[in-house]
Formats: C-alpha cells, structure tokens, sequence
C-alpha cells in the first residue's frame, strides 16, 4: 500500500517501516572506558572544571553518547577518583555509554583534535556492561612526589601508629601509606590505599608525610589500581576491536597498562 504501507491491510508495511526505526536502537548501549592524562598548567583545573571541558568536548566531538532518562537528560559520563587542584594525573579514567556504531580508533583521535593541550586521550575500550565503577574499583594510588625533605619519610615510616581526627572518628595515616621508593635525588614514588570505607586524603596524608603543605610539593599520580585477585589496572591494552571481543577488553589478574 501507499504511504509507507500504513494503509489499511498493509500490516507487512507497518511491519518494515518499524523495523527501520528499530533496527538503529537494536544494540544495547555500550560501555566504553577512557584513559587519559590532565598535566601541564590544566593540572589546575579543579575537577568540576574537567567534568564539564571534557563533556563539552564529547558533544563538540558529536559522540553518541547514551543520555539518562527523566525529565533532565543528563550525558552517561561517570569519572574515577577526583584528583585535587594541582595535582598531575598521567592515568585517569572515565567511562561513558556509546550508541553503536562507534569507531574507536578514530573517535579517539577525534576527541584529542578538540581537547586542549594538557588533556590527552590515551586509551579508549569496551568494557563488559557488569564491569565495576571506576570509583568503587579504585582503592590504591601511586604517586610522585617532588620538592619534599626526604629524611621526614623515615620519620613516618618507622611510627606505629600517627592518628589523626576526622569529623566523626580517629583514622591511622601510618596504614594508607603502603610503599615508597626514591626515583632520584628529588623524587618519591609512594603507594597509598583506601582503608576499606575510610578514604585517602592526599593532603592529609603528605602533610604529615613531608610536613609541609600540599601547595609546596609537585605531586604526580602515575596509576590507579583495584583489586581482582591482585592489584590490576583499570584498563589494559591492547583491546580488541569493538564488539569482537569478550572478555578480553578487560583481563583481571595483569598489572600493565
């Protein structure tokens, strides 16, 4: 029948002109996880200000992004864990839901084009939908530090205990500051950790660490971890191609990447 074959007795028509309109929705939408570096003077940026350069980014980029349902749509962008005003981050993370199609390889150096320097994309996967958050996966954090008086560290280190008072309870720093190492004569790789529920305040931390202010330190963060069996990073290259792989976009157990 005419018009589309909505005419009367024409159900074959209704039939494929639905299936036209459903055939672009037939795919649920896909998580895809992004792995980026925040340095130079963007290290300032606080991290509402890297929320919103990032979305604006994306939409400039004319990304499918999946929108939240409700009477405010909101873009199905969720970050990893917040670093503080100043501070670099060389391995950040934040995951998005895509509308397929969605290519990759080229999106990705779509989004770096707009981006400004000091942002860059590094890595782009799908990741399996039951994935966990970034922000409950990630409890561990690795950092360099420089400008700080190294002899303090041997202070800390040797404490049993070094308590300090928050709103409602006492909290032992001496626990969240689990390794460090010294890179060269200026510089300290530490590794510190959550304390189950009770989280890392950097600035806390390396207060009582260098006792000096966090403003007086340069302080990196190289890499995130969560735990799977053992620490393991959030995403790890390579990945296969988009929808032609399982698994394999997110292997538990390697700690590369």
């Amino acid at each position: 029948g005419g018009k589309g074959g909505f005419e009367k007795g024409g159900q074959g028509g209704i039939t494929r002109n639905l299936s036209l309109t459903t055939d672009i929705r037939r795919f649920k939408p896909v998580r895809i996880r992004v792995k980026f570096s925040k340095t130079g003077r963007l290290r300032y940026l606080s991290h509402l200000e890297l929320v919103t350069l990032i979305q604006r980014a994306i939409r400039r980029a004319m990304f499918p992004i999946e929108y939240s349902k409700g009477f405010h749509p909101s873009p199905e962008i969720s970050f990893g864990p917040p670093l503080g005003v100043g501070i670099a981050g060389l391995c950040e993370y934040f995951d998005m839901k895509i509308v397929l199609p969605f290519d990759i390889v080229m999106n990705r150096r779509r989004l770096n084009m707009i981006l400004p320097e000091g942002i860059h994309v590094k890595d782009m996967a799908a990741i399996p939908a039951k994935t966990q958050s970034l922000n409950s996966f990630i409890t561990r954090y690795e950092y360099e530090i420089k400008g700080g008086e190294l002899s303090h560290i041997q202070e800390f280190l040797s404490a049993k205990e070094i308590p300090v008072q928050r709103e409602k309870h006492i909290v032992n720093l001496r626990t969240m500051l689990e390794e460090t190492r010294q890179i060269d004569k200026d510089t300290i790789r530490c590794i510190v950790a959550d304390q189950g529920d009770i989280k890392v305040r950097l600035g806390e931390l390396l207060h009582r660490v260098f006792q000096v202010p966090l403003e007086e330190l340069d302080v990196t963060r190289v890499a995130l971890y969560g735990w799977d069996g053992c620490w393991v990073k959030p995403l790890i290259p390579p990945h296969p191609p988009l929808l032609k792989g399982g698994r394999g976009d997110f292997q538990s157990g390697a700690r590369n990447g």
